[in-house]
């Protein structure tokens, strides 16, 4: 038995390798790296089927595909020799083994990057790496990295040797073995491979989809990352490592809360489409949501708020993280290892003693929101997929409907009367306790197709939903209808919101809480022909409204100056008599040091299957939008047009010229922070840019 074991065995190394030598060499190859990967507790294998049968698989092709490019290598340089004479079959040989000694030198390089952040090194790295003296980066890289570096520093000679005595003592295929057979199973092996890759690429979820793809990307293997990401520098523009360390903050800075201020309880209350004309609006004789109007008018309300992004994977985090959405070309998934560092409210709250808690009606998993929202400093994440309550699924929201049926989520939403129950609850256990508390919460009634529970009120009608309505799209003559709808959502979630302000007043702490009202993005309703959100940064879709309510610290008052969302936490930590955490990229606009009106820049980014592009604001008034998937830009005059009717730029060359460029250098510093581990092993993410005195000067000119 034994015997016939071994023969088969045998047998099976015949019919794939070219040589019994080669065969144990990349056997031992791929032992290596299957071991590696296996000791990884925290590596792709870990995430199961089939991204577990495809790393091992992908594996051992690629060991095998080496074993005979190696032979194929030997039988040209026995070629040489015959034609050219020992010296240049030498030579190539050499050449060939110093070749394939960098390659093993990158993947050892590449596995202590791996070991330091969760990823292998990209084709950017390594030219990162060859445009800066080692000496100049040594101090940036971890100890993994370090040690990689040295010992295939050590090896690379034996290395070289080793595959210069393969290329010469590889021995040209028998007799008996037909290079035809041997490309037959070759062949064979990559279709079996083919056969796993392809319900991983094909799957109906996007989410689980990308995610997948994006781990056989960064995760499986040194050679792999390396060729999709020389891949992404010939399809997309090369990020260069353009930020000046300097200008950056590192992230060994301390922070620390300030012992003698007050501990006011805070709450964030975000609004799923919130649009800023909401607050103090009436239809039909009443208002849409007077809780939040009151709210208003005993509060600061700004006038000038804006979302980060029109889509809420992209925009809601940025309410807690105070960053910017803009990580990567691709659309990003957020993971919970991504490598790059953050510090959340919760992070920040839970430093100073809070309690703190998520109260959320949607399913965090949308995007991998959870992912990058649930950190150790989160006492409760009370959201749809964890509130083991009975969740709704409209078939109307088709991007998520999609999802659920196909298994990657396995919770819908919940009404928002269920979240504010939750909430009100837990917010009783920490009076009690005497305990201040950091909420974030997020209400989705107003999210289309904007349904409610069964008996709400719904005052504003008609308010019929007819089949050619869609996220999307509805026909302009419908749009008073969908209006009609969209205000009763509002109308739902401002009565839920005006449970959370009766509560407190019956608590007595209400004077006593900063609560922070905002839309998470807004919707449109075919101005300029743009309907819903999700889409291009327009207007609506970002210009949402943002309520703060803090009687015992603001007096009430409206302000004109741009707001975007990243510096509402911020602006709350101002309000504490707190620094701002240098992994913050907002600002504190209640500051006397805010930037001046006439150099105030705000970013927008957003990245959905249906739109792909960013924008800039300038002092409140002008706005040039980049589309990446029309190749268009644009420049609108916001003050005269609203609406963004019309293109100015070819009237206003030197606004939109100098707005481009920052633009621009705001896109490219947030990819180089991103893209290269020198740069976020390191250190906190940039600030934006700001405009340079030439800049200003020709804006004043030109405006």
């Amino acid at each position: 038995m034994k015997r016939k074991l071994l023969r088969g065995l045998a047998y099976a190394v015949d019919t794939v390798f070219p040589t019994r030598i080669l065969a144990t060499l990349c056997s031992l190859g791929f032992g290596i790296d299957l071991a590696l990967q296996i000791t990884n507790s925290g590596g792709i294998l870990a995430e199961g089927s089939p991204l577990a049968q495809f790393t091992i698989a992908m594996m051992a092709w690629m060991w095998i595909t080496l074993a005979w490019a190696i032979y194929g290598l030997a039988r040209t340089a026995d070629w040489i020799e015959d034609r050219g004479g020992s010296l240049a079959a030498r030579l190539f040989r050499v050449a060939v083994g110093c070749t394939l000694a960098m390659i093993v030198a990158i993947s050892i390089g590449s596995w202590g990057l791996n070991a330091q952040i969760g990823r292998f090194a990209t084709l950017d790295t390594l030219l990162f790496l060859v445009a800066n003296p080692l000496l100049s980066t040594w101090d940036h890289m971890g100890s993994g990295e370090r040690r990689s570096i040295v010992l295939a520093s050590l090896a690379a000679p034996a290395v070289i040797w080793a595959f210069c005595w393969l290329l010469r003592n590889t021995p040209p295929l028998s007799r008996d073995r037909s290079p035809r057979d041997l490309r037959a199973s070759w062949i064979l092996a990559g279709i079996v491979l083919m056969g796993i890759w392809m319900p991983i690429a094909g799957d109906l979820s996007a989410q689980r989809s990308a995610s997948r793809i994006e781990s056989v990307r960064s995760r499986l293997h040194p050679l792999v990352t390396l060729a999709s990401s020389s891949y992404d520098m010939l399809a997309h523009e090369p990020i260069q490592a353009t930020i000046d360390a300097k200008s950056l903050v590192a992230r060994d800075a301390t922070w620390t809360v300030p012992e003698k201020t007050a501990r006011p309880s805070v709450i964030f209350v975000a609004i799923e489409s919130l649009r800023s004309d909401v607050v103090g609006l009436w239809h039909q004789g009443k208002l849409v949501a007077p809780n939040l109007t009151r709210l208003a008018t005993e509060g600061l309300t700004w006038n000038r708020a804006y979302a980060q992004s029109t889509h809420s994977d992209y925009a809601d985090v940025c309410i807690v993280s105070s960053l910017y959405p803009l990580r990567t070309q691709r659309h990003h998934y957020y993971r919970s290892d991504d490598p790059w560092p953050k510090t959340l409210a919760f992070d920040l709250f839970k430093q100073a003693g809070y309690a703190t808690a998520i109260m959320s009606s949607q399913n965090e998993s949308w995007g991998g929101m959870d992912q990058f929202l649930n950190v150790p400093s989160l006492d409760l994440f009370f959201d749809s997929a964890r509130s083991n309550l009975t969740t709704y699924t409209s078939a109307r929201d088709p991007g998520f409907a999609l999802e659920r049926a196909v298994g990657a989520f396995h919770a819908g939403s919940l009404y928002d009367n269920q979240t504010m129950d939750r909430t009100l609850q837990w917010i009783d256990q920490q009076l009690a306790s005497q305990t201040p508390y950091f909420i974030s919460m997020n209400l989705q009634s107003s999210h289309f197709p904007y349904e409610l529970p069964p008996g709400t009120e719904e005052p504003f009608q008609p308010a019929r939903m007819d089949r050619d309505v869609t996220f999307m799209y509805h026909p302009p003559e419908k749009t008073p209808l969908v209006r009609n709808a969209y205000y009763n959502a509002i109308h739902n979630c401002d009565k839920e919101l005006g449970r959370l302000v009766e509560h407190l007043r019956e608590q007595g702490v209400l004077d006593d809480t900063i609560l922070v009202v905002l839309g998470e993005n807004g919707e449109a309703f075919h101005e300029n022909g743009s309907v819903g959100h999700a889409r291009e940064p327009v207007e609506p879709a970002l210009h949402v409204a943002t309520v703060i309510h803090a009687p015992n610290l603001i007096a009430p008052a409206t302000d004109d100056y741009p707001l975007e969302h990243i510096d509402v936490l911020p602006t709350v930590m101002g309000l504490l008599d707190w620094p701002t955490h240098p992994n913050l990229q907002g600002r504190d606009l209640l500051s006397d040091q805010r930037t001046p009106l006439s150099q105030r820049l705000i970013f927008h980014h957003v990245n959905s299957g249906a739109a792909l592009g960013d924008a800039v604001q300038w002092a409140g008034r002008w706005k040039l939008v980049i589309d990446r998937q029309r190749h268009s830009v644009q420049l609108f005059d916001l003050e005269n047009d609203p609406q963004e009717s019309t293109d100015v730029a070819s009237e206003h060359p030197v606004i939109a010229s100098v707005l481009h460029d920052v633009l621009t250098r705001w896109y490219d510093q947030q990819l180089a922070y991103y893209r290269f581990p020198a740069y976020y092993q390191k250190f906190y993410p940039p600030q934006p840019p700001t405009l340079s005195d030439h800049q200003l000067q020709k804006l004043n000119d030109a405006g």
